[in-house]
């Protein structure tokens, strides 16, 4: 009898080197990995605000009556309202429509600046022209400065068309695309 001559199996010294090679891949990857997790987070929140400014100038059209939507930067929520008249409805006279939060975990801020923490609005006629107003959504990371936070910019900045639109923050160009 011959010794050994058919191995079956891996070494552990293979199986050590394979384990070795999945530990810094995993090592490599995790921040990649949360990176693409953390900028979904921003770009579903930025599409859900264009959605519900456009929803609501829609609304404002077919309905005949004027539309809003409420921004609160602090609870990071949107309710959408509905006027009692085409134009010029009394603050007492709007009725809620929907109420919509953002993703955890991201922080949003009204004006061009990118600075006010107070609750804006945009109102949507049956003409379809909108107010202008935008909103900024930031990394909430406090120890970098307020061009690094920024991440996308959604609003109407066209008034007499209402046109919405969402804007990325070049960070090497400082300037919104």
């Amino acid at each position: 009898m011959g010794k050994f001559s058919n191995h079956k199996g891996f070494t552990l010294l293979e199986l050590m080197v394979v384990l070795g090679i999945i530990v810094i891949l995993s090592a490599v990857s995790f921040p990649l990995l949360s990176d693409m997790i953390e900028n979904s987070n921003y770009k579903s929140s930025a599409r859900l605000i264009s959605s519900t400014l456009r929803d609501s100038r829609a609304l404002a059209i077919s309905r005949n009556l004027e539309h809003r939507v409420l921004v609160n930067p602090s609870s990071a929520q949107l309710r959408v309202q509905r006027g009692s008249r085409a134009s010029n409805t009394p603050d007492d006279e709007w009725t809620d429509v929907s109420v919509r939060s953002l993703s955890a975990g991201v922080l949003l801020r009204a004006d061009s600046g990118c600075d006010s923490t107070l609750t804006k609005s945009i109102a949507f006629t049956p003409k379809g022209t909108g107010t202008q107003q935008v909103f900024c959504l930031l990394d909430p990371d406090g120890s970098l400065t307020l061009d690094q936070r920024k991440k996308y910019r959604i609003g109407v900045t066209g008034p007499t068309t209402g046109r919405v639109t969402i804007a990325s923050w070049n960070r090497s160009g400082s300037h919104w695309n």
